[in-house]
């Protein structure tokens, strides 16, 4: 079996399990009992934790009682620290050239709000477009609710500094309740190059690989597609995040040919 074949039946084989998931959510315990027994050892460290706190000197400020418990099973075989794959290392990237442009007002669409939109709100103001509704968050964050494939309330030419990461492979697929459509990542794409201000930079991210559509979740671009759908601007970076989660500076786009799972980081300029 060669490399293709043997590509084309491991995403078989996942996407079997993602219907799985998806329709038996109940199962995930089963699979972690199986795969590190953590799903038993946990109540049962609780239930011996709660035993021996019991018989700790009392404090009568907070008196322990079951009625009251909270079970916090499995917190204690987690790591220090979460890092999400692809958006920890995306999102310190992007702040990072942004707050070395000096800009004092940036605009954003879709990227994540604890994350990317967090450290930018620091050291500027941030304007942020979503689709989905989103209270009000800091002083320093203007939020905008709008679809990405029609920003007719912003001029031509008038953004000095844009970021979208890890948002335009969704556009299209209804994941997060916006419109179906196959051409709308083009129309998006058109968007954002026309309201981009001459000279400015575009900070961009999506998964890059093998390229495929896995339908309703997201697209994973070649390199080369993402290039040639922003072909009117000029490539300034491309740096990427592998498949074992390393950020890569300065990148060869050929390395990410036949990636499973990667993100391209792009910053291309009008």
């Amino acid at each position: 079996m060669n490399r293709h074949s043997q590509f084309k039946a491991v995403r078989f084989l996942r996407c079997i399990l993602v219907w799985i998931n998806g329709l038996f959510p109940f199962l995930w315990p089963i699979r972690g009992l199986f795969k590190n027994f953590n799903y038993i050892r946990g109540p049962l460290l609780y239930i011996r934790d709660y035993v021996n706190f019991s018989r700790t000197p009392k404090d009568p400020r907070f008196p322990l009682h079951f009625i009251n418990s909270n079970p916090c099973f499995f917190d204690r075989f987690d790591t220090a620290g979460g890092k999400p794959r692809h958006y920890f290392l995306q999102d310190i990237w992007a702040a990072r050239r942004i707050f070395e442009s000096g800009v004092q007002e940036h605009f954003d669409i879709g990227s994540r709000i604890d994350g990317f939109v967090a450290h930018c709100a620091v050291f500027c103001k941030v304007k942020i477009l979503d689709i989905r509704a989103l209270p009000d968050l800091d002083q320093n964050i203007q939020f905008i609710q709008a679809d990405a494939t029609d920003l007719k309330n912003i001029a031509s030419d008038s953004l000095s500094s844009v970021s979208s990461l890890h948002v335009f492979e969704h556009i299209g697929l209804g994941r997060y309740g916006d419109p179906l459509g196959a051409t709308n990542l083009d129309k998006a794409i058109q968007e954002v190059t026309r309201v981009l201000a001459p000279g400015a930079p575009l900070y961009f991210a999506v998964p890059i690989g093998i390229q495929r559509l896995e339908f309703n979740a997201h697209r994973i671009f070649g390199v080369e597609t993402v290039i040639e759908l922003f072909k009117t601007l000029k490539l300034a970076e491309f740096s990427a995040i592998d498949d074992q989660d390393n950020l890569v500076l300065h990148a060869n786009p050929s390395d990410y040919a036949r990636a499973e799972y990667s993100c391209g980081l792009f910053v291309f300029k009008k």
